[in-house]
């Protein structure tokens, strides 16, 4: 008995296709795919709309993805934009533009230069974030170790405003936080904090020790 290999997609220019299980997509120009789609392989350059759910194993975009449901892959590399309807899943992500999701993020491991804007939690094994482009957003972040930094000189609207931060390993700047919970704690420059809990460690490297207005070890 033969089983058939999936077909592989490809867009050039403007066009649209069906949903569906393909060997790999490739997409050039600005495209849509409608309905469900799965693949071993993606590959955006240019835009791309996804009217469905989304599972794929290596996910690179150049330029600018959109997701009309949910989004599950092994890797996701990005260069420019996305916008996810709802849950994105992944084990290893790394970005140089901007995450925008009405949903939970899960992702085992994150490096990105630029911002998010999450309407949910972004739960992540090891999160490093320099902050660029323009100010990010996020109800709660979980983690083990989570790096926040902004190394551009240039951009100062670059700010991470959160509810609540909780970690293992926790080293900020230029954020903005209700809560900062987690073992051992570093506090660089330009952060706001209502209110820090360590366990281990805590140290605060401002000027300005009044932008932190309670700090409790537990």
């Amino acid at each position: 008995m033969t089983i058939d290999k999936p077909s592989n997609l490809k867009l050039v220019g403007e066009g649209s296709a069906s949903g569906g299980v393909y060997e790999t997509i490739r997409v050039t120009g600005q495209g849509s795919i409608i309905g469900n789609v799965s693949s071993k392989k993606a590959k955006i350059v240019g835009e791309c709309t996804i009217k469905g759910n989304a599972e794929v194993e290596q996910f690179s975009i150049i330029g600018k993805g959109e997701i009309e449901g949910d989004i599950s892959c092994e890797q996701l590399k990005l260069t420019g934009d996305i916008q996810i309807k709802n849950k994105f899943k992944a084990s290893h992500v790394h970005a140089r533009g901007y995450i925008t999701s009405n949903g939970n993020i899960e992702i085992e491991k994150m490096n990105i230069k630029g911002g998010f804007n999450i309407n949910g939690m972004l739960n992540v094994g090891e999160l490093k974030i320099d902050l660029q482009l323009a100010p990010s957003f996020v109800r709660e972040i979980g983690g083990e170790k989570i790096t926040i930094t902004r190394r551009s000189l240039i951009n100062r609207s670059s700010t991470l405003e959160v509810e609540l931060i909780e970690g293992d390993e926790i080293y900020l700047e230029y954020t903005s936080a209700q809560m900062v919970r987690g073992d051992v704690i570093v506090i660089g420059p330009g952060c706001h904090i209502n209110q820090v809990e360590y366990r281990s460690s805590y140290k605060n490297k401002q000027k300005h020790s009044e932008n932190i207005k309670t700090v409790i070890q537990i």
